[in-house]
């Protein structure tokens, strides 16, 4: 008889829940896990004669070098980096369609003025310019503009606010896993930083990854 107790044949199973993982835990875990150069397939790799099985875990220390630690980061910033552009991209492109839309139909709107007034009948000799509308419509039209202005400025704010604080965890993070490592060698992030502010360009286009 097994010990053990009995559950309804409805009932869920009850599971024991799980503790989230830090960020400090996914960051680490990300640094190690993917820092290993590609080799060989698993099927053509030899055997090893060890027993212990030492050599294995000193080919994997082996094979975690700065190259491949900065190129771990490297692809992390980058991947962050394409994110942040595919949102920003996406604002950009609803905010354009609305006011392409909106100038359309004020051109329309426009258009409608003028034929009207052109094509009125022959007895309506005193009718009004359609100037005024015109330039009603006109201002109508510089307000909608600078409205899609500020809804797409304020739109964007917290996006980019956003970036540069994952950004900047990112950055610190990967620095205090590259002291760990390699305390004796410069940290790759500074020196781009360093050559950014040199050339006037942005960091970014210099932490793309290595292949």
């Amino acid at each position: 008889m097994s010990s053990y107790p009995e559950t309804r044949s409805g009932a869920r199973p009850w599971t024991v829940p799980h503790r989230p993982m830090s960020f400090t835990q996914i960051s680490d875990q990300l640094s190690m896990n993917d820092n290993v150069v590609q080799g060989s397939p698993i099927e053509e790799q030899p055997a090893s004669n060890s027993p212990s099985g030492s050599e294995p875990e000193a080919d994997t220390a082996l094979q975690r070098t700065p190259s491949t630690v900065e190129i771990t980061q490297r692809r992390c910033l980058c991947n962050l980096h394409l994110k942040f552009e595919m949102k920003i991209n996406e604002i950009k492109v609803k905010y354009f369609r609305c006011r392409n839309e909106s100038r359309k139909a004020w051109e329309k709107e426009k258009t409608t003025i003028i034929d009207n007034y052109n094509n009125a009948p022959c007895w309506a000799l005193f009718r009004f310019s359609p100037r005024r509308k015109i330039d009603a419509i006109n201002r109508k039209q510089e307000n909608g503009m600078r409205f899609f202005a500020e809804a797409e400025r304020i739109e964007r704010g917290p996006v980019e606010r956003r970036f540069e604080d994952r950004e900047q965890l990112y950055i610190h993070c990967f620095r205090r896993v590259w002291k760990e490592s390699y305390p004796s060698t410069p940290f790759w992030y500074d020196e781009a930083s360093s050559k950014s502010n040199a050339l006037g360009i942005p960091v970014t286009t210099l932490y793309q990854p290595m292949y």
